[in-house]
């Protein structure tokens, strides 16, 4: 359905663009009268606005769709967090289960911080925890994982960069420093995801040529 409204969209645009140019046409001709020129001003009026503004209207529809799917899809899985700890979350754990930058990440729980008026703990390792208060029914947690990059070849670096870089939400520089220091003795590259999370990363790393390892987290 979606997929229809942006084709008819274009089409809409499309007709739109096209009375447009045969209102701009008609002014623009050197012999043309008055009356020319008026009735092609009309034409491109008539034809042009209505199409146009159709078009304008289902892109916008198919804006508000995406953003309302994915709020939608974000509040499942902030609802969801919220029942596995018991209200207590971080940014870090909301940017991987939701599959958002930390920076969205961090900008959504402050939304509902701000809405759900809640408060902000720090652990003893200093990690800043978003409390939010109510009844929440505590799931026992779901296994996590740690992927651990043993050994790679020289030949393979570049390659596991960019895997690092599109999958892990690190910058280049922190990434280049995890595998400088991978040469010398085995690194975490990715801590407390899911299974599927993390087997879906040893294949990608594998098959780059890197030798991973994946342990439940303690």
């Amino acid at each position: 359905m979606a997929q229809g409204r942006t084709i008819a969209a274009g089409a809409s645009l499309g007709i739109g663009l096209f009375f447009g140019l045969i209102a701009v046409l008609g002014i623009t001709q050197p012999n043309a009268t008055p009356e020319q020129q008026f009735g092609a001003v009309g034409v491109g009026l008539l034809g042009g606005v209505p199409a146009t503004a159709l078009g304008t209207w289902l892109l916008v529809q198919n804006r508000d769709r995406r953003t309302q799917k994915e709020r939608d899809r974000l509040q499942k899985v902030f609802y969801k967090l919220l029942r596995e700890t018991g209200g207590h979350l971080n940014v870090l754990r909301f940017s991987m289960e939701a599959n958002i930058s930390g920076t969205e990440a961090k900008e959504y729980l402050d939304e509902r911080a701000r809405e759900f008026n809640a408060a902000f703990n720090v652990s003893e390792e200093g990690k800043i925890f978003y409390s939010f208060d109510g009844d929440f029914t505590v799931l026992p947690a779901a296994q996590s994982y740690d992927v651990i990059l043993q050994s790679f070849s020289g030949r393979s670096r570049d390659r596991i960069l960019d895997v690092l870089y599109r999958d892990v939400n690190l910058e280049r520089s922190n990434i280049k420093a995890l595998l400088k220091s991978a040469k010398m003795q085995p690194v975490a590259i990715a801590t407390g995801v899911t299974e599927r999370r993390a087997q879906a990363l040893k294949q990608k790393l594998e098959r780059c040529g890197a030798t991973i390892l994946i342990i439940p987290t303690p």
